[in-house]
This record gives structure tokens, sequence and C-alpha cells, in this order.
């Protein structure tokens, strides 16, 4: 990759398996925030921070 060799390939040819190994990621992520009791939430860049921060801090203090 650092070596400016590239390499062609069809996006079509390997969305599926990337979007498989990208939910077996967030999957375990999700896992693992759970067995260590640390809240997960997905974060979007198309929603403000402020906007996804209060959603969170209102469903942590529900408990």
């Amino acid at each position: 990759m650092e070596d400016g060799s590239k390499l062609q390939i069809d996006p079509k040819l390997i969305r599926d398996e990337y979007r498989r190994e990208v939910q077996a990621f967030l999957d375990m992520l999700k896992t693992r925030c759970g067995q260590f009791r640390i809240d997960y939430m997905a974060a979007y860049t198309d929603v403000p921070w402020d906007k996804q921060i209060r959603e969170l801090l209102q469903r942590t203090s529900r408990r």
C-alpha cells in the first residue's frame, strides 16, 4: 500500500464481502462493549454531533 503500486478492483465484486466484514466487526465491538458494561452507540457523520451526544445522555440517564 505504501509502495506506490496500484490495484484495480471492481467495487461491485467486493461490496457484499466488505459489508459482511464490517458488520462482523461491529457485532464484535458491540459484544465486547457489553461484556465490559460500556455503552455502545453508532455515530453518523450526517447527524450533528451534539444531537447524538444528547441522545446518548438521555438514554443513559433513564437507567
